[in-house]
């Protein structure tokens, strides 16, 4: 095995390419930020499945330890001993095998079949970089699925600052949109002030032209995430926040900075600086004044439902406190989902019952 070390870090990291590399909370964001492609096996000792994975991933990783150093890294984490990592990344089964690019976690799981050929494969797949070239327009005409959610550009050639930012982005997104790019003189309608790129919708949506700088790799990959990844069916961490609540909005501003970069694609975080809007969460209003804010994780079940089937009957109740059991039990927000008071965690049924003794005083 060789035995290489990654420069730039704050203390050495060691890195056994070819083979898995044992991957805890000291080494773990270290490691899948400098390398573009890593293949997480989380398992657990105890599990027989996580037992049978355990040399086929190893055989699998052995393919790939002629590559340069920065592509590929096999890893695989303990999560019984690493708890804090399974938490981080909703691992609640075993094993369960995620792949992460320039350390951001992929949305979708790897769920195909667990042998040497299809783990290989899979990750071989992952090496490519996600762009279809065209020729010309009739080709692109002929390649475009317009049943799925399209990324189309164009560059004067296919290099530059500009082009490595689209890569880098479409290597992030390709699951969830397709990348085409166009170069050269067949295209010259197109770049006359420069490279283009625009945004098309499935089904025939109008295209929405990107107008930031493609050198900023950062916003253009926020605009394209927008777009490609559509909000229905993703968790949403919201603060509920008073009105002249300024502190709250940086503090939960900076801690998904600091902690959620990494999960942008599993969860959406909003902030709600006029509750007073949202009929759901009147009850919140007379929390805020006395336990200041509070936010929780909500799944949207009822946004997902009346989307799909219009408006929900509506209920009459007598208190506020019966509208959020309302929405408790239709599952709009579950009873031991996570809520947050002030850096404190309690849950969703404990906050009835702390509200159910506001009432009665």
């Amino acid at each position: 095995m060789v035995i290489r070390s990654v420069l730039g870090l704050a203390t050495a990291v060691q890195l056994i390419v070819g083979d898995v590399v044992q991957l805890d909370t000291s080494n773990f964001d270290a490691i899948t930020k400098s390398n573009d492609i890593v293949f997480v096996n989380f398992y657990a000792d105890w599990c027989r499945f996580s037992q049978m994975l355990k040399p086929i991933f190893a055989e699998a990783s052995e393919k790939f330890q002629n590559l340069p150093q920065g592509k590929v890294v096999w890893g695989a984490v303990d999560a019984d001993r690493q708890a804090e990592l399974a938490s981080r990344f909703q691992v609640n089964k075993y094993p369960t095998l995620k792949l992460f690019r320039n350390g951001e976690v992929v949305r979708k799981e790897y769920r195909s079949q667990r042998s040497v050929e299809a783990l290989s494969e899979f990750v071989q797949k992952q090496l490519d970089s996600g762009i279809n070239e065209v020729q010309s327009q009739e080709d692109l005409n002929n390649k475009l699925n317009k049943e799925k959610r399209n990324v189309i550009a164009y560059f004067s050639q296919l290099q530059g600052q500009e082009y490595e930012s689209l890569k880098k982005v479409a290597s992030v997104l390709r699951e969830e949109c397709s990348f085409y790019v166009g170069s050269g003189p067949a295209f010259s309608a197109f770049i006359s002030n420069g490279p283009k790129l625009s945004f098309m919708g499935a089904n025939g949506q109008e295209a929405l032209t990107f107008t930031g700088d493609l050198k900023d790799y950062d916003f253009l990959k926020q605009w394209l995430t927008d777009k490609c990844i559509p909000l229905e069916g993703i968790p949403f961490l919201i603060l509920f926040r008073h009105p002249d609540d300024k502190q709250s909005e940086k503090i939960f501003t900076d801690a998904v900075v600091r902690d959620l970069h990494d999960q942008k694609a599993a969860i959406n975080c909003l902030i709600l600086s006029d509750i007073c809007t949202f009929s759901q969460v009147l009850v919140i209003l007379a929390f805020l004044e006395n336990y200041g804010s509070l936010f929780w994780i909500y799944t949207a079940a009822k946004l997902h439902r009346e989307f799909h089937n219009g408006p929900d009957p509506v209920v009459q109740v007598s208190s506020q406190l019966d509208l959020l059991r309302n929405g408790l039990y239709a599952n709009d927000l579950h009873p031991e989902a996570l809520v947050f008071i002030r850096g404190e965690h309690t849950t969703a049924s404990a906050l009835c019952k702390l509200l159910v003794r506001s009432e009665a005083v």
